[in-house]
C-alpha cells in the first residue's frame, strides 16, 4: 500500500480537528499504537500507526452535548453514542479514508490513560486520575483517530510540563472525601457508591466529587453543576 500524500493527509486532519472543535472537542496530541496494545478483537493493521487523541476540557463540550438528541432520548450511554456520532461525522467531513476511530468505551478496551501519558507527558494525581498542567482534573479523553498506515504529521502539541502534584504539599484531594474513599491504597469504590446512595448525601451528587473539587489546579475549568451531576449519576448507576 502506497504511503498517503502528506499534504492531503494534513488537509484532512485539519478538517477533522475543525469539525470536532465545533463540538468542544480538542486534539490533545499524537502517539503511536504499540504492538502489545493490540488485541484479537481489534481491527487489523493498527500496530505502529500514528493516532490523534481527542477529548474535552472545561464546559465547551457540554454546551453541545446537553442539547443533542442523544442527551434527551432517554436511551443508555448518551455521551458514548454522541461521541461515536460526531467522531464518525468528522471522518466523513475530513474524507478520512483508511482512518479508524477508537473509543475509551465498548470493546476492545483501549489503554487511553497510557496513550495520554505518551501524547501529553501526563502523570497520575493522588486520586488516580491523570492531571493536566492547565486543565487540572477537568478534562476527559473521548476518542482516538488512527491515521492511515505510513501517515505522519508534524505535531507540536506534545509538551512535557512539570507534574503539578509534585509541588502540592497539602494534597487536599486526599482529605476532602467525606468517607475517606481515597488513600494510599487506592480508591474504595464501594465506600464511595454506598455514600452516594445514602439519603443523607446530597452534596457529592449535586456538586460533584468533593475530592476532585478540592484540587486547586485548573479550577477555572471546573465543570458546571449540570455536567457534574450527569457524570456522578452515570458513575453511580
Amino acid at each position: 500500500m502506497a504511503e498517503p500524500d502528506t499534504a492531503a493527509l494534513q488537509a484532512s486532519v485539519l478538517h477533522i480537528k475543525a469539525h470536532l472543535s465545533g463540538y468542544g472537542l480538542a486534539c490533545f496530541g499524537s502517539f503511536t499504537i504499540e504492538r502489545d496494545e493490540i488485541t484479537d478483537a481489534a481491527p487489523a493493521g493498527l500496530a505502529d500507526r500514528t493516532a490523534l487523541l481527542f477529548g474535552n476540557a472545561g464546559g465547551a463540550m457540554w454546551q453541545h452535548f446537553s442539547v443533542s438528541p442523544e442527551h434527551g432520548d432517554g436511551k443508555p450511554d448518551p455521551m458514548n453514542r454522541w461521541t461515536s456520532r460526531v467522531a464518525g461525522e468528522a471522518l466523513a467531513v475530513g474524507e478520512g479514508q483508511d482512518m479508524e476511530c477508537l473509543y475509551p468505551f465498548g470493546a476492545p478496551v483501549w489503554p487511553f490513560q497510557r496513550w495520554a501519558k505518551r501524547a501529553m507527558g501526563l502523570k497520575s494525581s493522588p486520586l488516580g486520575l491523570l492531571i493536566h498542567p492547565k486543565y487540572g482534573l477537568w478534562f476527559a479523553l473521548r476518542a482516538a483517530i488512527v491515521l492511515p498506515s505510513g501517515g505522519q504529521l508534524e505535531d507540536g502539541s506534545r509538551q512535557v510540563a512539570p507534574h503539578r502534584c509534585d509541588g502540592c504539599s497539602e494534597k487536599p484531594c486526599l482529605s476532602a472525601c467525606p468517607v475517606g474513599a481515597y488513600s494510599g491504597a487506592g480508591f474504595n469504590a464501594a465506600a464511595c457508591r454506598s455514600h452516594l446512595a445514602s439519603q443523607n448525601e446530597p452534596d457529592c451528587m449535586m456538586l460533584g466529587c468533593a475530592a476532585r473539587n478540592a484540587c486547586p489546579v485548573g479550577a477555572e475549568w471546573r465543570y458546571s453543576q449540570a455536567q457534574l451531576q450527569f457524570h456522578m449519576t452515570a458513575f453511580n448507576r
